[in-house]
């Protein structure tokens, strides 16, 4: 039973930064706009959403938390803000490209450049 509670204690710890909580928003934000251009383009299936979740939330909120407490271990603050730089800028490439999706015009130099930046 103590098991559990320093487990939920730790969830609770990393669900109360203000970061990983906007990682979350951010990550459900493209979620609406992936289902919207799913729908739109007649591609929706409802194991891809689960799929996209697993695969997007979990890692994100576990690779920052990681770098948070690494950097505060550590000493050298700017590295969780390294990370979320990092982060953010694929969310930010996802949510482009689910724009792109629905027919909103994104330059193709701007789709360009986060092509590299993800590379």
């Amino acid at each position: 039973m103590e098991y559990l509670l320093a487990v939920q204690e730790v969830l609770l710890a990393i669900w109360g930064d203000v970061v990983v909580k906007f990682i979350v928003c951010h990550i459900l934000l493209n979620v609406v706009l992936a289902l919207a251009a799913a729908i739109a383009t007649s591609n929706f299936r409802l194991y891809r959403l689960w799929v996209f979740l697993y695969r997007k939330i979990i890692p994100m909120v576990v690779v920052y938390s990681v770098a948070r407490l690494i950097a505060r271990g550590a000493g050298v603050p700017w590295l969780a803000t390294a990370v979320l730089v990092v982060l953010e800028t694929r969310l930010f490439a996802d949510l482009l490209e689910n724009l792109k999706k629905l027919g909103v015009p994104v330059p193709d130099r701007v789709m360009g450049w986060l092509a590299k930046t993800e590379a």
